[in-house]
């Protein structure tokens, strides 16, 4: 029987509605811009600067999450990526929707960094591997939910509203509101976690706190170091181009409805769930060193013929 602590099952709960705040939100962000009268140049300006408040709160989260401890800086994290969804529906300065977005991508790198840290201090060896798929693998079905969220408020608005109330502008106006009160919702939520003391973890099935072991820390070479980075740097610049114009692509590219981008995102996010559910098995056939280099080759291989097909579906 696996059995996960308090602290686990609520910062899960929790995740829950964050994360389905999230994936509705950027599912419908950019083409609210295009609505707006932005061209892509402007989204991508957008998406860089989410990218860059990533980029500037990963190493500072480190310190904040020792000064001020992890359910401090989870809360004030979730509370900023409220605010911030909703300041970036709210006004339409070019200046200011780019800063804003640059503290989006500042609340919800933060989340993200000290994600890790509170699932392992919440955890046992034998159920923590468990615990962390459990965890993205609900992220990442969220993304399922999302899109059939979206497809179906697009193809019934009103749901929400008197039915023909809604443009497609206010259409999108009114998720993006919606997704940002989802995600605050993740807020009383995290008020019931318990801090973690230094001196001790939270158990597998109780409050009770489990002494700390100390392992010997193993520092890779830095030739090691510095070829992961290239890596990562080259992956991430592949795969991190796409996401933000996903959308974009569709609408422009075979003219989807909002409905057809949500089914289509949707199933994206199933693949995706599916993908994380066979890795383990795919590891344990060709082993980790050529497993993950194996489904990044694929990746690459498949991305770009998005190009050459000729309709949507």
């Amino acid at each position: 029987m696996i059995c996960l602590s308090r602290n686990y099952r609520i910062y899960w709960a929790s995740g829950v509605f964050w994360a389905l705040g999230l994936m509705v939100y950027f599912l419908v962000y950019n083409l609210y811009l295009l609505d707006l009268g932005f061209d892509e140049a402007f989204v991508g300006q957008v998406s860089a600067a989410f990218t860059i408040g990533n980029l500037a709160i990963t190493l500072p989260t480190g310190w904040l999450l020792n000064r001020f401890g992890m359910k401090r800086v989870i809360l004030a994290s979730a509370f900023l990526t409220g605010l911030t969804f909703l300041g970036r529906v709210i006004f339409v300065s070019p200046l200011l929707l780019e800063s804003l977005a640059f503290a989006n991508g500042v609340s919800i790198g933060a989340w993200i960094v000290a994600t890790p840290p509170f699932i392992t201090e919440s955890t046992t060896p034998q159920v923590r591997s468990w615990a962390f798929s459990l965890w993205y693998g609900t992220s990442i079905g969220m993304g399922v939910l999302a899109g059939l969220l979206v497809g179906l408020y697009s193809k019934h608005p009103g749901v929400l509203m008197h039915p023909g109330a809604l443009g497609n502008l206010a259409e999108k106006k009114a998720l993006l509101f919606g997704s940002s009160s989802i995600t605050l919702t993740a807020i009383p939520v995290l008020l019931f976690l318990t801090e973690i003391r230094p001196d001790g973890r939270v158990s597998s099935c109780a409050n009770t706190l489990v002494p700390k072991t100390k392992h010997p820390v193993v520092i890779q070479s830095g030739e090691f170091v510095r070829r992961m980075l290239v890596v990562l740097a080259l992956w991430g610049l592949f795969i991190g181009s796409f996401p933000p114009f996903f959308n974009v692509f569709f609408y422009r590219q075979f003219h989807q409805s909002l409905e057809g981008i949500g089914w289509i995102f949707s199933f994206s996010q199933l693949c995706q769930v599916s993908a994380v559910l066979c890795m383990p098995a795919l590891v344990s056939y060709l082993g980790r060193s050529r497993a993950i280099p194996t489904t990044q080759f694929l990746s690459a291989l498949v991305l770009p013929l998005l190009v050459t097909v000729p309709r949507a579906v």
